[in-house]
């Protein structure tokens, strides 16, 4: 019996509302000589292009081949 019990308790809780997902932002772009696409999901708007940017802009410092000073180029 008190298993049953038990079973009922946890199945009422479980049947919560579950919060429904906003619909995805979507960030695309151009780098390192091809294209990305990021979607985020985030019940606000998010504003991450300048993020975005900077973290293709490091990558590009550290691993390009294109740039003179890059990290990469100063090994080889």
């Amino acid at each position: 019996m008190r298993k049953l019990i038990l079973l009922l308790i946890l199945t009422v809780v479980s049947c919560e509302k579950k919060q429904e997902l906003t619909a995805p932002q979507t960030f695309v772009g151009n780098a390192i000589g091809t294209t990305y696409g990021i979607k985020a999901f985030h019940d606000e708007q998010l504003e991450l292009t300048e993020d975005i940017d900077a973290i293709i802009d490091m990558f590009n410092q550290s691993m390009s081949t294109w740039v003179p000073g890059s990290d990469i180029n100063r090994i080889n």
